[in-house]
């Protein structure tokens, strides 16, 4: 049997498509993929993203953004995964590095280690991108 990690599989296409100059990629839906993408909408990672359904899939077209040659997404990586949940309290919260952000998922929602250094609150580490 395998185990696959879908939010992983994404952050990785999110990176790959970015580095390889393409315009946009199209991903399954789920209400986590689009909680972080409305944080890298945000944060200025990503131009836009649309949810659409097709037949019986619900599929999400991300706008991937560029500044001039240079792709916005350099690195993406999955940090909690399947086989070890990482949380981090409101004191251990993970500071901004350079262009690095740190997306968490809390019990409000999908936000990043700033937002929950201001709300003061702590939860699942899920993700950085660069």
């Amino acid at each position: 049997m395998s185990i696959t990690d879908p939010i992983a599989d994404f952050v990785v296409a999110l990176k790959n498509a970015s580095l390889s100059r393409k315009t946009e990629i199209i991903v399954t839906f789920s209400n986590m993929k689009m909680g972080i993408l409305q944080v890298l909408k945000k944060e200025g990672f990503i131009d836009d993203y649309t949810s659409k359904k097709e037949g019986n899939k619900n599929n999400i077209t991300v706008k991937l953004k560029y500044f001039g040659s240079e792709p916005a997404i350099r690195d993406a990586k999955k940090v909690s995964k399947i086989s070890k949940k990482v949380y981090v309290g409101k004191d251990a919260m993970p500071a901004r590095e350079g262009n690095r952000i740190w997306i968490i998922s809390t019990s409000q929602g999908i936000i990043t280690s700033d937002e929950c250094k201001e709300k003061d609150i702590g939860g699942e580490l899920l993700c950085y991108v660069e």
